[in-house]
């Protein structure tokens, strides 16, 4: 059995196939599909920040450069802080 391995890109869908030659003649073989694994996205920068008014705020930002995989969900996370003066 041959085997041969090559780099891939996260979650990427491949179907290979292989072709034998003779000098008489080439057979190719069926299509197999396959999946690589998916990664821990890359290129997130942080999100930015429009105050509207003293009371509320609108926030956006970009998906990720690299995916690596589908997105299932976005998790908005805040750290509160003590109003000026609070201690």
């Amino acid at each position: 059995m041959w085997k041969l391995h090559f780099s891939a890109i996260q979650h990427m869908i491949f179907q290979p196939q292989i072709e034998v030659c003779t000098v008489y003649d080439c057979l190719k073989s069926d299509r197999t599909v396959g999946t690589t694994a998916e990664a821990v996205p890359q290129g997130m920068v942080a999100p930015v920040l429009w105050v509207l008014s003293t009371s509320s705020i609108r926030i956006a930002w970009r998906s990720p450069t690299a995916a690596n995989g589908v997105i299932l969900r976005y998790d908005l996370m805040r750290k509160a802080r003590l109003p000026c003066g609070q201690t």
